[in-house]
């Protein structure tokens, strides 16, 4: 594996599920990233999910997108939307913002793909 350009699609990246109550919620553990988000809200409807992405890594993160799914009563998910984040130095971290095209009842997000870059010297 190379460890520099590292690529990785999928929900089983990282996955946070809440309900739209407003409230910091934290990704439970992972190897590279650490998410933390809340809902912006104006009014009674959402707008947009915002937070950070922190870089556990020793090698710092060229890029990741970050991916905010809507989720309905019946579990389905009704709509997705996509930010990309840059440059985050190895043990930093950066702010992200993902409008919602829609409301729902409970929100994931989660990196669906990144790349690292090379090892910095100390």
């Amino acid at each position: 594996m190379d460890r520099r350009a590292f690529i990785v699609g999928g929900v089983a990246a990282l996955t946070t599920a809440v309900r739209a109550d407003g409230q910091i919620q934290t990704s439970r553990e992972e190897r590279f990233f650490a998410i933390e988000w809340q809902l912006e809200r104006t009014g009674d409807r959402d707008v947009a999910i915002v937070g950070s992405l922190g870089n556990r890594y020793l090698y710092p993160l060229q890029w990741a997108r970050l991916q905010a799914q809507i989720v309905d009563g019946a579990e389905q998910i009704t709509h997705e939307t996509f930010a990309i984040v840059y440059n985050v130095p190895a043990g930093g971290r950066v702010s992200f913002r993902l409008p919602l095209p829609a409301a729902g009842i409970r929100y994931v997000v989660l990196v669906d793909a990144f790349q690292f870059g090379s090892l910095e010297s100390p």
